[in-house]
């Protein structure tokens, strides 16, 4: 199997720390690199407030659309509280999963309005805290025209509920071997040690994979996806088990 990798950038909004931001997408710039930008469309959450409110912010959303960079829906007001675990279970928090299906709807309703109303359209769904269920999927697919999930435990790109899904397994840049591998970071938070690593591991040439590619990559959900998703949700809940008792 090929190897390549995905930049994933996550938490833009216009409360953004905004000299972080530009010298991330900066250097991805200057190395070619065309990364997923996962945008809050309505922020509530105060952890994401860095800085005051960017006037410019949603012009340079615009910007990135114009340049050909990929946009993702992060949500819609970022609002983490108690959840179900959902379709990719990493985290018993977010925004969606375990909401009333209609309620959901209405919300992904709310939220596409805003989107269309602020000028960028979003080709991709990046759900906050990874927490969605098939009602969110069923949101999606009736008040969006998103078809494209940032999401998962797989080595592959797959289709799998009307959507076609590139799985995000990763939160520091590093070699992984066969396999299509997205490397989710939150610029917001990043040190000047994680941007070195990037740099760094930018200057060693990963093999970097083009978002036109992951539709024609992708394949039916199968056996050997649910073997790798079962193992990888296994080693987290493992993983985080041990951190909270360490």
């Amino acid at each position: 199997m090929r190897e390549c990798y995905y930049l994933r950038l996550d938490d833009a909004c216009p409360t953004w720390h905004r000299e972080r931001w530009l010298r991330v997408l900066d250097l991805l710039s200057d190395r070619g690199v065309i990364p997923l930008i996962a945008v809050v469309p309505d922020n509530r959450d105060p952890d994401l407030v860095h800085q005051k409110p960017d006037p410019g912010f949603w012009d340079q959303v615009k910007t990135w659309q114009g340049a050909g960079w990929v946009l993702g829906l992060h949500g819609y007001q970022h609002r983490l509280q108690k959840r179900p675990r959902g379709l990719v279970p990493r985290n018993a928090y977010g925004e969606w999963a375990g909401e009333d299906p209609e309620h959901q709807r209405e919300t992904m309703r709310r939220a596409w309005a805003l989107v269309r109303q602020q000028g960028w359209l979003p080709s991709w769904w990046v759900a906050p805290a990874h927490n969605m269920d098939r009602g969110t999927l069923q949101a999606l697919e009736s008040e969006t025209s998103i078809r494209n999930i940032s999401d998962g435990w797989t080595r592959r790109p797959y289709r799998r509920w009307g959507f076609v899904w590139l799985p995000q397994q990763l939160g520091q840049p590093r070699r992984m071997g066969g396999g299509f591998w997205t490397i989710c970071l939150h610029p917001n938070m990043m040190s000047g040690d994680d941007f070195d690593r990037l740099k760094t591991w930018l200057k060693k040439r990963p093999p970097l994979g083009q978002w036109n590619e992951v539709l024609a990559a992708a394949h039916d959900y199968g056996f050997e996806d649910g073997i790798m998703h079962g193992i990888w949700a296994l080693r987290h809940r493992v993983t985080s088990a041990l951190k909270a008792v360490l």
